[in-house]
């Protein structure tokens, strides 16, 4: 039977449930940075014009680099190029493309605990231009025997739920879908409210004082520009926009405009935990369509799901869907949520329909097409069986999938341990 958490910052997020119902074996992630290694799985190099390279980090967050890295060249950090975000606190490794900028001057760029190599020309690196990563974690302090039983049990189920990590919401402030659902609401000052002035127990203290104090005295922006911390740059660059006399929504446009879409897939990615969640407190499979479901298939070339195209279950086709299931040619899919997601029907859709049927919002952000999100459907579960040598981990997800989702199965360590 599914496992509830006991962790808010987890069931704030959707993380409602484990799979797994042994308790775990407890552990903490990422003592030292070598401890979590991600090296990305690229995609086919394009033809082009722009400087690709491979980048490794350490304890970089990727906005952060981009934002010094383009300084230190004088170049505009919409230059910049890369396949998805990766863990901060880790030793990550991923391709990196910038244009009208030299290999040399960008092995001359001095950043502490950055390196650059295997230089050459192609095509700028979109968001998504990646197969996934492979992984190589150490979880310090957990109980050996407890992995083994929930790795037991996992095998049974044919994988792990493939849920969004509370990484995707803010980690230690989850606050990122719920400042997504007020700009979908097309409520920029509730949005800043949230972003600005809410704070969590889990953040350093300075912080948490700047947000109560913003908080009693909201509208006060040059003011709080200045006693915010400035390592909250994201905050302040927004208080500096409202200082500098510009509505909400013109403020939120100093941030990244990836940041600003992430607000937006956070809210689904939110709505795409709890209907997982629901469906295994309603007993429904993850690891098996049944009548109403949509699948999708894997591609052809890769074998990793493909999520572009999908077929609803009907009783005339469900045992033929669940063979390719089973060999791993179809995935059995939950939401998220937009004007393009098919919809399941039958039990699957009365759990769909349950927490997404009164929604206030239709994922349109007005003035901004580039914010809207047009939904699709994700597989609920991830195949994945880590590698396990002792307490290290190894294994690949595909792109847009969380380490930690898999880790918190195995360990149901307090999350903040695990990020």
């Amino acid at each position: 039977m599914p496992r509830e958490s006991v962790f808010e910052v987890e069931r704030v997020s959707g993380l409602e449930l484990y799979l797994s119902g042994s308790s775990g074996g407890g552990g903490v992630l990422k003592g030292e940075a070598d401890d979590f290694v991600v090296d990305e799985v690229p995609g086919t190099d394009g033809d082009g014009d722009h400087t690709i390279f491979e980048l490794e980090k350490v304890d970089w967050e990727l906005n952060h680099l981009v934002r010094d890295l383009a300084r230190e060249l004088g170049v505009s950090r919409s230059r910049f190029g890369f396949a998805g975000m990766k863990d901060r606190s880790a030793v990550t490794r991923q391709r990196m493309s910038v244009w009208n900028v030299t290999a040399e001057e960008v092995r001359a760029a001095d950043l502490e605990g950055v390196s650059f190599s295997n230089f050459r020309t192609g095509a700028r690196v979109e968001r998504g231009d990646l197969l996934g990563n492979r992984f190589r974690i150490r979880v310090r302090g957990g109980d050996e025997e407890a992995f083994a039983e929930v790795h037991a049990e996992l095998e049974a189920a044919g994988g792990v739920p493939n849920l969004f990590g509370i990484q995707r919401f803010g980690g230690q402030r989850p606050i990122t879908h719920r400042v997504g659902e007020e700009i979908l609401l097309g409520d920029w000052e509730g949005a800043a409210r949230i972003y600005l002035a809410e704070d969590w127990p889990f953040e350093r203290r300075d912080a948490v004082e700047a947000r109560r104090k913003l908080s009693g005295d909201w509208g006060d922006w040059r003011e709080a520009f200045d006693y915010f911390p400035g390592r909250l740059r994201y905050e302040r660059a927004v208080l500096h926009g409202l200082a500098e006399g510009m509505d909400f929504a013109e403020a939120f446009g100093e941030l990244p405009e990836n940041l600003l879409r992430l607000f937006v897939h956070a809210y689904q990615s939110y709505l795409f935990n709890v209907v997982v969640c629901e469906r295994l407190r309603e007993g429904l499979p993850l690891d098996r369509a049944v009548e109403g479901d949509v699948v999708c298939f894997a591609d052809v070339d890769t074998g990793l799901p493909g999520r572009h195209v999908t077929e609803r279950v009907r009783p005339q086709s469900e045992g033929k869907l669940n063979e390719m299931v089973e060999a791993g040619k179809a995935f059995v899919t939950a939401p998220l949520p937009g004007p393009d997601t098919k919809p399941a029907t039958d039990d699957p859709g009365e759990v769909e329909r349950g927490v997404l049927g009164d929604l206030e919002v239709d994922f349109e952000v007005d003035g901004r097409p580039r914010l809207s999100a047009r939904g699709m459907r994700r597989e609920a579960l991830l195949g994945v069986m880590p590698e396990l040598s002792g307490q290290v981990f190894e294994f690949f997800l595909p792109k847009g999938c969380y380490a930690t989702t898999v880790l918190r199965e195995y360990t149901k360590s307090d999350p903040l341990d695990m990020v």
